[in-house]
């Protein structure tokens, strides 16, 4: 405190990451309202059209095996191995998939569209 005082008198706030910061900057920073804004969404909906989506977006393999991956629809989630052994592919193939329907969800504008509506625009 007695440092800030010191610099204060000077027109001054020595800070030692940001060498001298006027003091006239803090001032008209601190009286500006900060808000943290967390998007409230209803999980329930968002689930719904998030699981429409991967079954618009994505062959029903892609679905599948997603949902199997992840865990979603209430499922518990499951290695590469397991995902390959129920439907006879290789581990390597489940992950090649996975990485593909992924990407596809990424660049789906069906996808983006929900995330806009549930996070808004600024966290997209």
């Amino acid at each position: 405190y007695e440092e800030i005082v010191k610099y204060k008198k000077r027109g001054f706030i020595k800070n030692k990451y940001l060498a001298m910061i006027p003091i006239q900057n803090i001032l008209e920073a601190s009286l500006e309202p900060i808000y943290i804004q967390t998007p409230r969404i209803n999980v329930e909906d968002f689930e719904k059209d998030f699981r429409d989506a991967i079954n618009t977006i994505l062959t029903e393999r892609e679905a599948w095996i997603l949902k199997a991956y992840f865990g979603l629809d209430g499922e518990k989630s499951h290695t590469y191995e397991e995902v390959g052994l129920k439907i006879k592919i290789t581990r390597e193939r489940v992950r090649q998939i996975k990485e593909r329907a992924l990407s596809k969800l990424k660049q789906s504008h069906q996808t983006i569209m929900i995330l806009k509506e549930y996070l808004g625009e600024k966290f997209i």
